[in-house]
């Protein structure tokens, strides 16, 4: 699931939950000009000028690449592992 958030008070959040899923998953988190996910979901997900970016794993044993430069700063990156040999 996808869940962009707006709190009104300046802080966007964007929540990737994939908490449910059993299966490993393999996916990069990059600064390309903007923030990409990819691997994770069905597609690729660009973002931009988001304060918090959190991705929820499953149970599955899940790798994440994560290359946060430039593009990235000023966001707050939150990765939950869940259960599992992550």
């Amino acid at each position: 699931m996808l869940w962009p958030e707006d709190s009104g008070g300046g802080v966007d959040t964007l929540t990737v939950d994939r908490s449910a899923t059993t299966a490993a998953v393999d996916g990069s988190l990059q600064d390309v000009a903007s923030g990409v996910l990819s691997g994770v979901t069905g597609g690729n997900i660009t973002f931009d000028g988001i304060t918090v970016f959190e991705l929820l794993f499953g149970s599955g044993n899940d790798l994440l690449d994560v290359d946060a430069g430039p593009a990235l700063t000023g966001t707050q990156i939150r990765i939950d592992g869940g259960a599992g040999n992550d």
